[in-house]
């Protein structure tokens, strides 16, 4: 207490350099909240802050289903470091189940180095999304791995409290929760995310149609029997009775051409009967004439 009731506080081993202002809010035995005029030094407000424990990311996808993708991430320093860096200034990951991801492997060590890193930090955002967040965003999201052209994104869809995640490639769906404490959430999906910069040749799930055959080729034909005659037709069988017992096309009828044929021998041999007839007769009327003279 100063003079003319004036109030002062210093700091210990400091000077009186703040002064009581005006009382701001007073519970009787329990509170009192005052205003000063200057900001009290302190040694221990000045001290440097301990940095916070860091989060051990792949310990908490290996306790909650995701040991295989936990293991995976350990394995390659580039994308474990990425993910290390990343969790203080927020990180949402998308971590495949151990099932789906057991079924990756093989497609997984078949990536070049600089493909593996890229794949394991593109199942992470770089911003904190707890799950309420998730279900109102829907939309593209950049992830650890987007750099210039390289895009890999992927895009967020919800229906009520399902929250989807999908590619040009693929959708996997999230099924549950590992952590969500900001700056770091953790969530398992159903099915592993694929990036088309990394799987393009999956994109057509269909099987791809036959190849047309190229310039020469042509499909083996039956080759006509020697001996046989190439202009003889043939009567056609009768066309197939579908299921519903009708016939789809008449057949045909006798052959034309062998009828004319037919009938041009017999008027052949008619006339060669009756040529031989009337040359006999005319031998006969001459030997009669020259007996009778």
């Amino acid at each position: 207490m100063l003079r003319g009731g004036k109030v002062g506080f210093r700091p210990d081993g400091g000077d009186m350099s703040s002064f009581f202002v005006k009382s701001i809010e007073e519970v009787p035995y329990n509170i009192s909240v005052i205003q000063i005029s200057r900001i009290l030094p302190s040694d221990a407000a000045a001290a440097p802050t301990t940095a916070p424990a860091e989060m051990n990311i792949t310990r908490i996808m290996s306790a909650n289903g995701c040991k295989v993708f936990a293991e995976t991430l350990l394995s390659n320093p580039g994308a474990s470091k990425t993910y290390q860096e990343s969790v203080e200034g927020g990180m949402t990951v998308f971590c495949p189940g151990d099932d789906a991801m057991k079924g990756f492997l093989p497609k997984y060590k078949n990536l070049t180095a600089p493909k593996k890193e890229a794949f394991l930090s593109f199942l992470a955002v770089p911003n904190y999304y707890s799950m309420a967040m998730l279900r109102s965003n829907n939309g593209p999201m950049n992830t650890l791995a987007t750099d210039g052209a390289n895009k890999f994104e992927l895009t967020v869809q919800n229906d009520g409290e399902k929250v989807t995640l999908t590619t040009r490639i693929n959708t996997v769906q999230i099924v549950n929760t590992l952590i969500d404490e900001q700056p770091l959430a953790i969530y398992a999906t159903d099915k592993v995310l694929l990036p088309k910069e990394l799987f393009k040749a999956l994109a057509v799930e269909a099987p791809a149609p036959a190849p047309a055959p190229e310039d020469g080729d042509v499909a083996d034909s039956p080759i006509p029997a020697k001996g046989k005659a190439k202009g003889k037709k043939k009567k056609a069988a009768p066309s197939p009775v579908d299921s519903f017992g009708e016939s789809h096309s008449p057949a045909e009828g006798p052959d034309g051409d062998a009828d004319d044929e037919s009938a041009d021998e017999a008027s052949a041999v008619r006339i060669v009967g009756g040529a031989k007839a009337g040359f006999v007769v005319g031998l006969l009327c001459m030997f009669a004439s020259s007996w009778l003279i």
